[in-house]
C-alpha cells in the first residue's frame, strides 16, 4: 500500500508538468522539457510495472505519449520570429 501511495504521490505532478511545458512559449524548449518529462515518465512506468501496478503504467505511458507528441508538433509549429 505505501508503494503505492508514493507511485500515485509521485505522478500528480507530472501532470503539472505536463501544464508547465505546454505553457513554454519558445518551441525549442517546450519541446525539449517535454522529452525531459517523457523521460520520467518512462522511468517511472518501469517501476510501477515493476511493483505489478498495470493501471499506473499505462497512466505513465500515456504520459509518454503526449509528451512526445507535444515535442513533435512543437517543433512542427513554424516560428514567428524573423
Amino acid at each position: 500500500m505505501r508503494l503505492l501511495l508514493s507511485i500515485l504521490l509521485c505522478c500528480v505532478p507530472l501532470a503539472a508538468d505536463l501544464a508547465q511545458v505546454r505553457a513554454e512559449p519558445n518551441p525549442e524548449k517546450r519541446a525539449r522539457a517535454a522529452l525531459e518529462l517523457a523521460e520520467r515518465s518512462l522511468k517511472s512506468s518501469r517501476q510501477a510495472y515493476a511493483a505489478g501496478d498495470a493501471q499506473q503504467t499505462s497512466a505513465l505511458l500515456d504520459e509518454v505519449g503526449q509528451s512526445v507528441g507535444l515535442a513533435e508538433t512543437s517543433l512542427e509549429k513554424p516560428s514567428r520570429r524573423i
